[in-house]
């Protein structure tokens, strides 16, 4: 008999699929000048001594601009968010124009995303690119994991000075303050989370900076299977955030919009924001869930702050929280899960002109008949895509098949995991 219950993993898979596409990220370089404590691309090195096979210079034969560019237009009206995360997109020269002409091919239609640890943009982002950066991206996220020593302990010594000189840089050539968010990772095992979130809306204020997100993270080897423990860890630390928010607030900070953001890296906080959320609901009944303008994630507004916009935020692998594909440049052709981190992979060395739209088209068409008729997999089955893409109609088919495979089993996954810490 299964962990999970079957027909609340369908209803939900069935509820995602069925909106067809709604974001897409799109990785113009996996390469970083950085090597943060938490990242989940050097996990595998730290555990086994050997490189990840994710984090590689990316074959040029594989990975062009052309390329990006010709992913962007088959994306074009099919998606509401195009997001460009995981390395560094401002690392070199091309990295940085590349991202800029996906930017520039993608926003008339969708609105643009780039996650960057800023310590470079004043070397490639000169005037004339962060024109073009305020013209095509509308949302700017930049790595801040708190005060000086906090930031330097995590991302390396000198990184806390130079993403505020990065920062000051591009608000000084005109990209505006409000759209860009400082996003940090609150991990309970490294540091005080009081200090931390507040020592972000500090820098937020005094830099003009209009938005601030934390999302919670708990390293991969403890996330495939949460304890009870972790979920517990996991909710002191919001507790924590939410006390620092109310010390900001009560000092003048305000107008703000702050995300508390439980993601699949860490089924263990997306269950404690969830609790959270019930237990805020139960105070306060007449307080609505709901999902983002681009529906990649649900959120409650905290209905105890005033100044500031504080939201609980749940990210994909939850229920009614829509899966998009990640267009990365790894091969071979793959959908699978790592530790307890999850990311869906079309990899652009064997993407195929067309198939954005077929999957759109395919899952608003057939995606709650997928989603009740398709054998839901077992959680440790390594999902891939084994059709050659010399024949596109087979190649989409078996894509869309076992895109929806993986959408069931990751819904099975955490289902077996709240079952497994409610009974």
């Amino acid at each position: 008999m299964p962990d999970f219950d079957e027909a609340e993993v369908r209803e939900a898979s069935s509820k995602v699929l069925s909106r067809g596409m709604t974001a897409a990220s799109i990785i113009v370089n996996n390469r970083c000048n950085l090597t943060c404590e938490h990242c989940y691309i050097h996990e595998s090195e730290r555990q086994t001594g050997k490189p990840s096979e994710f984090f590689r210079q990316i074959n040029p034969r594989n990975f062009s601009r052309e390329t990006a560019l010709a992913i962007a237009k088959d994306l074009k009206g099919l998606v509401y968010l195009v997001t460009m995360p995981a390395m560094e997109p401002f690392l070199s020269r091309e990295s940085t124009d590349t991202a800029l002409a996906v930017a520039r091919e993608s926003s008339e239609r969708s609105s643009l995303s780039i996650i960057t640890n800023a310590t470079l943009a004043p070397i490639w982002l000169d005037e004339r690119r962060v024109k073009e950066l305020t013209a095509t991206v509308e949302f700017l996220s930049v790595s801040i994991e708190g005060g000086k020593d906090l930031h330097d302990k995590i991302r390396g010594n000198g990184n806390f000075d130079r993403a505020i000189k990065g920062i000051e840089h591009i608000t000084n050539l005109g990209y505006p303050g409000e759209r860009i968010t400082l996003q940090s990772c609150i991990q309970p095992s490294l540091q005080n989370p009081f200090q931390q979130a507040y020592d972000i809306l500090e820098i937020a204020d005094a830099l003009k900076i209009g938005k601030a997100s934390f999302t919670a993270y708990i390293k991969p080897q403890l996330t495939t299977q949460p304890s009870i423990e972790d979920v517990k860890r996991h909710e002191k630390t919001f507790k924590e955030v939410f006390r620092a928010l109310k010390k900001a607030e009560s000092r003048g900070i305000k107008e703000k919009l702050i995300s508390i953001y439980g993601t699949y890296e860490s089924p263990a906080a997306v269950i404690a924001l969830n609790n959270s959320i019930r237990k805020l609901k139960s105070r306060h009944p007449k307080s609505k869930v709901e999902f983002n303008a681009f529906e990649t994630s649900y959120y409650l507004r905290h209905p105890e702050f005033k100044a500031l916009d504080v939201r609980l935020e749940v990210a994909p692998l939850s229920v009614e929280v829509p899966c998009y594909p990640r267009v990365s440049a790894s091969t071979p052709v793959h959908i699978t899960r790592c530790f307890g981190y999850q990311v869906d992979e079309t990899p652009i060395a064997d993407w195929i002109p067309g198939l954005f739209p077929f999957m759109d088209k395919n899952l608003r068409l057939r995606g709650k008949e997928l989603a009740e008729s398709t054998p839901i997999p077992n959680e440790n089955e390594q999902i891939r895509v084994n059709a050659d893409t010399t024949n596109p109609k087979v190649y989409f088919e078996q894509f869309l098949q076992q895109s929806v495979r993986y959408m069931l089993q990751k819904n099975a996954f955490l289902n077996t995991i709240y079952k497994r810490l409610n009974s």
